[in-house]
């Protein structure tokens, strides 16, 4: 009866606000970005592992653990000290949009870097210490790069998607970015996998970095479009005006 026709109501409402312009991009965005970062992150060991033949580094498994858990860590320090900083201070679409910036270059860096390795650093550098010494900063100084850029993103965009729906529909507006975050990473292999096979095929490593970058420029577009009102949590104004809308992260002054 009664209880029925409540519940009936809410879900309406629910399904109504999930269809909502603003949501639907912050969501869509998340699931854009994840599969940015799944292509990227399938791509990276693949990589380091190729031949040099190929346009790779020959990596053993070994050292390409090393580099993955050496950057990994180091971001420890990055989320404690630094983060907490970028989310109080920062407007929500500044941070998403420095992440995107961020992460471009860096993404290109790694081809890039093959070709410094294979023109430069192989063929002038016969002592093996003092190749090591060279190549072992860079790939942990992009490698880090590459997961400060990429937590910038992703914490800005989680913050985006609880910043679009009032309190009481959170579950129901991350359910939906956590299911279309999970379609982008269940279809981001089969994905990188068929690009791989075709920059193999045609000796262009730089192919899934390209196809990266285009992910990312598509993303920062999106956010572009997205409202101001989505640096802020969303609150009801109460009957006499007062306006609650501020930040809910923190507050502070904004940075655009």
């Amino acid at each position: 009866g009664a209880r029925r026709g409540k519940q009936l109501s809410a879900n309406s409402k629910r399904a109504l606000v999930l269809r909502q312009r603003t949501v639907l991009m912050a969501t869509g965005n998340y699931g854009i970005l994840a599969m940015a970062y799944i292509l990227f992150d399938e791509t990276i060991p693949l990589f380091l592992k190729l031949s040099k033949a190929y346009g790779g580094l020959e990596f053993t498994s070994s050292q390409i653990g090393f580099l993955l858990s050496i950057s990994g860590g180091a971001m420890l320090g990055f989320n404690y000290y630094l983060l907490p900083y970028f989310i109080t201070r920062t407007s929500k679409k500044w941070m998403f949009e420095w992440g995107i910036i961020g992460s471009i270059p860096f993404a290109l860096m790694w081809p890039v870097m093959a070709l410094l390795n294979a023109d430069v650093l192989v063929p002038k550098i016969h002592n093996a210490t003092s190749y090591w010494a060279i190549l072992w900063p860079m790939l942990i100084f992009v490698c880090l790069l590459k997961n400060v850029f990429a937590c910038l993103s992703f914490t800005a965009v989680m913050l985006q998607i609880n910043h679009s729906v009032y309190e009481e529909y959170l579950g129901a507006v991350n359910g939906l970015g956590q299911s279309l975050a999970s379609l982008a990473r269940a279809f981001g292999p089969a994905l990188g996998g068929m690009l791989w096979s075709i920059s193999i095929q045609r000796k262009f490593v730089f192919l899934n970095f390209l196809s990266v970058v285009t992910i990312l420029v598509v993303s920062a577009f999106i956010n572009r479009q997205l409202p101001e009102s989505i640096n802020n949590k969303k609150r009801r104004r109460h009957k006499h005006g007062d306006d609650h809308g501020h930040d809910a992260d923190g507050g502070g002054m904004m940075m655009h």
